[in-house]
């Protein structure tokens, strides 16, 4: 039988901030993007929290392809009490973004979760938050996108995007085609990729709570 089906389109609306308190009153925030509106719902997610009761605090950027500059100074900023967030160079001159000395949670202690899928902002970020000492990086190598980019519009109704500078993490290195690299690298799991479970996540956890170990690799067979 053949079935008829209306299709309407409409426009989808995916939160870009989703947070909870953890077992061990870990407090868990996943950004799944950078818009606009990111930065103040991020805040107030914090402040539902209250975050600096909190024992422990993770980000997890893990598959955030980015978004805007502006959003990821801020959410930034959100942990850092001063400090260099980026260095944005173009052909003629470099900029320094400094923290907006706004921040809500800046003492607590921090995790940042990053993957292959963590890109631009996501990276800028994770960047800032380990070259300031703030955060401790955990996951895999992230996808290694250092541009800045526009949009510009044709005018046959179409558009073209144009890298118009490169950014570096604090201490001046580059993310391009390098990643962040994480200071506890933690792969997927088999169960992972099927979501059964999440071991970055509670690879994450222990290291908050100073209990985490390195699965140990096996040993090489010996030779009779």
């Amino acid at each position: 039988d053949i079935l008829d089906i209306e299709v309407v389109r409409g426009r989808i609306s995916i939160p870009s901030v989703v947070s909870e308190v953890l077992e061990g009153n870990v407090g868990y925030v996943r950004l799944s993007q950078f818009e606009f509106s990111t930065s103040e719902a991020m805040r107030v997610a914090l402040e539902e929290m209250n975050a600096n009761s909190l024992s422990g605090l993770i980000l997890d950027v893990r598959g955030n392809p980015g978004g805007y500059l502006t959003t990821s100074i801020e959410v930034a900023s959100a942990y850092l009490k001063d400090g260099v967030v980026l260095l944005e160079r173009t052909p003629d001159n470099e900029v320094k973004h400094n923290a907006l000395r706004n921040a809500i949670a800046p003492d607590v202690p921090m995790v940042v979760l990053v993957d292959q899928g963590s890109a631009s902002a996501s990276e800028l970020i994770a960047g800032a938050l380990q070259d300031n000492g703030r955060a401790t990086i955990v996951g895999m190598p992230t996808f290694g996108k250092g541009s800045v980019q526009t949009w510009r519009q044709l005018s046959n109704g179409g558009g073209i995007r144009i890298t118009i500078s490169r950014w570096y993490t604090p201490n001046g290195n580059s993310v391009s085609d390098v990643g962040i690299l994480p200071d506890v690298e933690v792969p997927y799991s088999p169960a992972e990729v099927s979501g059964d479970e999440d071991n970055q996540l509670a690879a994450a956890v222990q290291v908050l709570q100073g209990t985490y170990e390195p699965a140990q690799a096996a040993s090489e067979p010996q030779t009779p």
